[in-house]
């Protein structure tokens, strides 16, 4: 994840996250969710495709995440732990 994050271009990243803090009243955050897996049968996934909120504040393309924005803390992003046999 590391690397497709580091591909994209940080500091516009960045700006758009100080941005988005600087429409937060005080005391208030903003959270921002991935979008989920569809699937096409019950093993088959679609092919997956960012939330574009998202994928436009954090850079990060993997699912199952959860971004909260505050005044006071900043970003912090919290993902899955993920499976070595996924």
């Amino acid at each position: 994840m590391i690397d497709e994050v580091r591909r994209d271009h940080t500091w516009d990243r960045f700006s758009r996250r100080k941005r988005l803090l600087e429409l937060l009243s005080e005391n208030s955050v903003a959270i921002l969710a991935t979008a989920p897996v569809k699937m096409m049968t019950d093993v088959v996934p679609y092919t997956y495709q960012q939330d574009a909120d998202y994928l436009y504040i954090t850079g990060s393309k993997q699912p199952g995440g959860l971004a909260v924005l505050s005044l006071e803390y900043g970003l912090c992003i919290f993902m899955p732990e993920t499976s070595p046999h996924v």
